[in-house]
């Protein structure tokens, strides 16, 4: 078994597993483990999960949380990455995203997905006692949906509500480039119309993707400029679109909508830019956003030790 091979690399730094469909349980426990970042991509086998692992800093996971686990010994973890966009055909088990994201409430950067912002609502309705789960070191926060409806801008402001991040420092949202099958939410979640009384007090830097201008949009602008006293740029990366020009009518309209918005921050700047400018983009810590073709192409598992560099492995029956 794959996992029984990998606890005996005790000098292993990275680990990384794509879609690799019969692995059941991962584990990896030891006060000896050097492993510091675990990614899964597409795994979608694994029912059991067991990771003691101090010197671990980072863990990313693309896919359905729908495993028992046992997280022990992470203290160190930086950050967390959970998205499941384009597998929402296997179900969340709310429970269990709530249970992992409270091993990991310390981390200081959070990537979550629309699904994932789903989870706790629901599960926020079933054991209500179990919130508010306040993640006290989140600075920085990757929210990556699929669509954008009533529902969807809900699950945004729960998030603060059930989740609050005093210390949450820059926020980026990502809308779909092209919506191909988003998550219906219509059925799990009661929507209500008023907006939480939150202050994001040291939040500064403001990023949405794939900006359109349309009335949500405008909602959750207005909601989050309203909110942050201290909040520096507003940087909205506007959807491709052609003939885009400085001057151009969507331009226009957006900019006279934009400029009647009230702002928290005196200071804070609105910037309207295109896909390539990433002059004035901010960075997130997690850049690759693994629901995209382009990162879940092929079966392999990618070992990096401190000494010998990265090796590539396809994996063949030897693993299974």
């Amino acid at each position: 078994m794959l996992t029984n091979i990998l606890q005996s690399c005790v000098s292993l730094e990275f680990l990384s597993l794509k879609k690799c469909g019969s692995l059941e349980m991962v584990k990896f426990i030891g006060d000896n483990l050097k492993l510091q970042k675990l990614v899964m991509i597409d795994c979608r086998g694994v029912y059991d999960m067991e990771i003691s692992a101090p010197k671990l800093e980072s863990f990313l996971y693309y896919g359905v949380v729908s495993f028992s686990h046992v997280f022990d010994n992470v203290s160190k973890l930086n950050d967390a990455y959970f998205c499941s966009v384009g597998l929402e055909d296997y179900d969340t088990d709310q429970e269990e995203l709530f249970r992992v994201l409270s091993d990991f409430a310390h981390v200081k950067v959070l990537t979550l997905c629309c699904s994932g912002l789903m989870s706790l609502v629901v599960e926020q309705e079933v054991n209500e006692d179990d919130f508010p789960l306040e993640l006290r070191n989140l600075q920085e926060l990757q929210l990556i949906m699929d669509s954008l409806s009533e529902e969807h801008l809900f699950c945004i402001f729960s998030f603060f509500h059930l989740c609050p991040s005093p210390f949450l420092e820059k926020l980026l949202i990502s809308f779909p480039y092209t919506i191909d099958k988003p998550i219906d939410m219509t059925y799990a979640i009661t929507v209500e119309n008023d907006t939480p009384d939150i202050s994001f007090d040291n939040l500064k830097w403001i990023q949405i993707t794939n900006f359109e201008g349309s009335m949500l949009e405008l909602k959750l602008v207005k909601f989050l400029l309203e909110n942050s006293p201290v909040l520096e740029s507003l940087i909205l990366v506007i959807k491709e679109r052609d003939n885009m020009s400085k001057d151009s009518l969507f331009l226009r309209i957006v900019q006279g909508q934009l400029s009647v918005l009230q702002k928290a921050s005196k200071n804070a700047r609105i910037v309207l830019c295109g896909p390539l400018d990433h002059e004035f983009m901010i960075n997130p810590l997690h850049r690759m956003l693994y629901h995209e073709k382009k990162y879940r192409a092929g079966t392999t598992v990618h070992l990096e030790y401190p000494s010998t560099g990265g090796e590539e492995i396809l994996l063949d029956q030897q693993f299974m």
